[in-house]
């Protein structure tokens, strides 16, 4: 499920993106893992020709 996707924004330093899309998986490794599964890499064939990006995968902390 995504924890943000689109929406208002502003951006105050930096390029500004039309849309941002922020996911969370229960682990670094796991987010690595669906990145480099056939499923996505397949999807991301059919939209890579048309698509710009700028994509990361970041590792997060917990504040616990």
């Amino acid at each position: 499920m995504p924890l943000v996707r689109g929406g208002k924004n502003k951006a105050y330093e930096g390029e500004s993106f039309l849309r941002t899309v922020i996911w969370e998986f229960p682990s670094y490794d796991k987010a690595i893992e669906c990145h480099n599964s056939s499923e996505y890499q397949s999807g991301w064939d059919l939209a890579k020709e048309t698509t710009v990006r700028h994509m990361q995968v970041i590792e997060g902390f917990s504040t616990e």
